[in-house]
């Protein structure tokens, strides 16, 4: 899981014909542990508000091209919201 990217399982999944069901369900998984093993890596990391904050601020750009500049402001907004609280 450590080398193979969400992608490479799919395709391995889809040649061996599994239901989309299963492919789904996979996805899904893949990406929890994935969050999973970020969060705990960024723990040590962000352990005060400060840090946090520079944090959020450098993974602006970065998710920009993944989100919606609304959808982008909003989860900015939450985080800073429980941040301050």
């Amino acid at each position: 899981m450590q080398e193979l990217g969400v992608d490479v399982i799919e395709r391995h999944m889809r040649e061996e014909n599994a239901p989309e069901e299963n492919i789904a369900k996979m996805t899904e998984i893949y990406r929890l542990e994935m969050i999973a093993r970020v969060s705990w890596m960024l723990a040590g990391f962000l352990d005060t508000p400060e840090k946090v904050q520079k944090g959020i601020e450098a993974m602006k750009p970065q998710a920009r091209p993944c989100m919606g500049r609304t959808s982008l402001n909003t989860h900015v907004s939450l985080l800073q919201g429980v941040r301050t609280q």
